[in-house]
């Protein structure tokens, strides 16, 4: 009798193992197939090939922004574009009245375990502050946030400084100047400063930064955070990328 509860409790066991990376397998399938879906949507002209081919920078840089503007009526919280050229981050962005609620919700607001990345409810989109963050997932296929620590490597920093940022108010580039991996302990998610802070927050920021990509930034400047958990077991760890917003 003791053999056989053993045997059926391995069983149990062995089911529930199947199932759990079942689940998790078709979190990143469902994952790639959404985001394939509003790459294409957010990809696709606006107008034909011989309107953009007599299109002046002007007009140009309004047809870009109306691309924001044709994701914003999928889904009302989508804000932003973001990507790095040659890597799998090539996301939209949301933002909700909370910090939570992506997380665990894709850009059609249905659940998923992989969520999205979206902006910290406290900032502007249509007047970015001085500190702009960004919240994703580590993914480890690389999407999304999963290839963020790769900024840990000065030369990998290097080669990919330059992120492309597209609001439905404009179209930015962030040229990273730091990176490092953190825990909660420091709070480097505050969105206001008074007085010196923020130029008292750069300085921490830079000191903890494990490289340096020679892009020169001051209290006069604006940033943006992009912060992600790691893959180690302990819930406090983060891995966090700083750049300064560059308007083009």
């Amino acid at each position: 009798m003791k053999r056989q509860l053993l045997l059926y409790s391995s069983m149990l066991v062995f089911i529930a193992s199947l199932l759990y990376i079942g689940m998790y397998v078709y979190a990143y399938v469902e994952n790639a197939r959404d985001l394939e879906h509003i790459q294409d949507v957010y990809e696709a002209p606006h107008t034909t090939p011989t309107e953009q081919a007599i299109m002046n920078e002007d007009e140009a840089a309004h047809l870009q922004r109306e691309q924001i503007t044709k994701l914003h009526s999928i889904n009302k919280d989508i804000v932003a574009w973001l990507q790095i050229e040659g890597t799998k981050l090539n996301n939209p962005v949301l933002q909700a009245d909370d910090n939570d609620y992506y997380l665990t919700h894709n850009y059609k607001g249905v659940f998923s375990r992989a969520g999205s990345i979206f902006m910290d409810y406290r900032n502007d989109v249509q007047q970015l502050g001085k500190h702009t963050i960004l919240y994703g997932h580590v993914m480890r296929d690389d999407s999304m946030f999963g290839g963020l620590s790769k900024y840990a490597d000065e030369a990998y920093a290097n080669d990919n400084r330059v992120i492309q940022f597209e609001t439905l108010y404009g179209e930015y580039e962030l040229h990273v100047f730091a990176a490092y991996e953190t825990t909660t302990r420091f709070y480097y998610l505050e969105t206001e400063f008074e007085g010196k802070a923020f130029g008292e927050f750069i300085q921490q920021i830079k000191a903890r930064s494990r490289i340096d990509t020679g892009v020169d930034i001051s209290v006069h400047d604006q940033i943006v955070t992009l912060s992600t958990c790691t893959t180690s077991d302990d819930d406090d760890e983060r891995f966090v990328v700083h750049a300064k917003l560059v308007q083009k």
